[in-house]
């Protein structure tokens, strides 16, 4: 009898065992599985959060990108209206170069023409000559100025007829000379280049401060003055510029016995670059 009450308390004491550890298991199970859950959900929501924390960082490299390329935008179209100038400004620029190459084959043909118009004046003045050094007296008289240039005919040696004589007249500034008279130009044409040429080449023969040169137009005249006066400044010895019988103005060095005729001071340079 004592046996079996002690097999029923054991097996009693069994089965609470079994319930408390079972209640023990769920207990730890329950407490397990909520500590995964806590555990998953704590690194679900620093996942949540640094995705979030991302995507906000993304969203505004997205916006400051945006505010790039609205830059770029704004950049591209300054550039396309700048480029639109440009083509304009080399349009411009190219009808420029047209004008001015038009304008130089304008002033070559200009500068060619007046060429010509210079050379033609000074062919209509081969005739001619000055005579200087002459006083201005008062009153005078063509007839006057006929006798003084027959006076000079007489003195230089040469025969000229009355009938050679086209034209006898004062031309000029009035200027004064060493003695402090006023004198004058008297322009001298013959009709015939042969008569001229006689009487320009016995100017040597004349007296005194009469002295008889080539009537040159403005333009040579100022031309030969200006290569003169280059000679004058550079200090250059033995070469002269003058114009010889034909009205063509020259320049000779007497030590080379180089000469070279000239139209512009560019010439006079180049003669004497060589020279």
């Amino acid at each position: 009898m004592a046996s079996t009450i002690t097999r029923s308390k054991s097996k009693v004491s069994d089965t609470e065992l079994c319930n408390y550890l079972d209640e023990k298991f769920s207990d730890f199970e329950k407490r397990f599985a909520d500590n995964i859950k806590q555990m998953i959900s704590q690194e679900f929501s620093s996942l949540l959060q640094n995705q979030e924390m991302r995507i906000n960082e993304l969203s505004q490299q997205l916006n400051n990108q945006n505010d790039v390329i609205e830059s770029l935008k704004v950049e591209i179209n300054l550039l396309k209206q700048e480029k639109s100038a440009t083509e304009d400004q080399v349009d411009i620029i190219r009808d420029l170069k047209v004008e001015v190459e038009k304008l130089k084959n304008d002033n070559f043909h200009y500068a060619q023409v007046e060429k010509k118009a210079l050379a033609l004046e000074q062919y209509s003045r081969r005739q001619s000559v000055r005579l200087d050094g002459i006083k201005v007296s008062e009153n005078e008289s063509s007839e006057d100025l006929q006798k003084i240039v027959k006076d000079c005919f007489i003195e230089a040696e040469v025969v000229v007829p009355d009938t050679v004589l086209d034209r006898v007249h004062r031309i000029g500034p009035i200027y004064l000379d060493q003695s402090n008279n006023r004198c004058q130009s008297i322009l001298i044409k013959f009709s015939n280049f042969s008569h001229r040429t006689e009487f320009y080449r016995a100017r040597k023969n004349l007296s005194g401060s009469k002295r008889v040169r080539i009537d040159l137009t403005k333009s040579n005249y100022t031309l030969l003055k200006n290569a003169r006066a280059l000679l004058y400044e550079s200090k250059i010895k033995d070469v002269y510029a003058f114009s010889d019988i034909n009205c063509r103005l020259k320049i000779v060095n007497k030590e080379t016995n180089d000469s070279s005729f000239f139209e512009s001071m560019d010439d006079v340079r180049n003669f004497l670059s060589v020279s």
